[in-house]
């Protein structure tokens, strides 16, 4: 799924209302995919370790 700035309150609301005991993770997309699943990725439930090291560091 994906969706814009302006639109990340209401689907996050919605996700996280609508979720059940489903984890998600949610991150944005810029030119630095590590911080994108690090710094800047928000979870939804449960926090995953993630498996990282096929990001260039």
């Amino acid at each position: 799924m994906s969706f814009t700035a302006k639109d990340f309150d209401s689907y996050v609301t919605w996700l996280d209302a609508n979720r059940g005991n489903l984890t998600i993770f949610i991150h944005p997309v810029t030119d630095n995919a590590l911080q994108d699943h690090t710094e800047f990725a928000y979870w939804l439930g449960q926090e995953v370790k993630l498996t990282l090291d096929i990001f260039k560091r």
